[in-house]
Parts: C-alpha cells; structure tokens; sequence
C-alpha cells in the first residue's frame, strides 16, 4: 500500500499545491511531504480529511494506492 503515491497523483492531477491541499485538509505542508515521500503513514482520520480536501471518496485513495500484488483477487 501506497497511499502517499495516491495522495501526490490526485493532487497533481487537481493542479494543488502542496500547501494548499494541507491547508484544506488540517495538516501541516512538512507532514503532507512525508506522506507523500512514504516516510509517514496516515491515521484514517487523516486519509478521510485529505480524501475529503480532494474531493474524492477514502476508496478511490485506497484504491490507487494498493500494490499490484494486493489487487490479485481483482
């Protein structure tokens, strides 16, 4: 599971800044960069607010994060 690589791609993919999605998720710029980077992981209230800053559901998040290997049954 990536899910800071998810987090990056929606968010670029929405033309945010860094600072602007932690702004409108309730984090700080540093800790959005260590999730992103895979040096943190996120508690599920975290992924819900930054889920919710992207305006896309926990699941999509979930979803584009997963490793090949955890979609196999798929």
């Amino acid at each position: 599971m990536n899910l800071g690589r998810a987090i990056k791609l929606c968010r670029t993919q929405k033309n945010m800044k860094q600072s602007e999605l932690a702004d409108i998720a309730d984090i700080s710029v540093s800790y959005l960069s260590q999730l992103e980077r895979g040096s943190r992981d996120p508690n599920f209230s975290t992924v819900q607010n930054i889920a919710t800053a992207l305006n896309i559901p926990v699941s999509i998040l979930v979803f584009l994060g997963a490793d090949s290997s955890e979609l196999g049954g798929i």
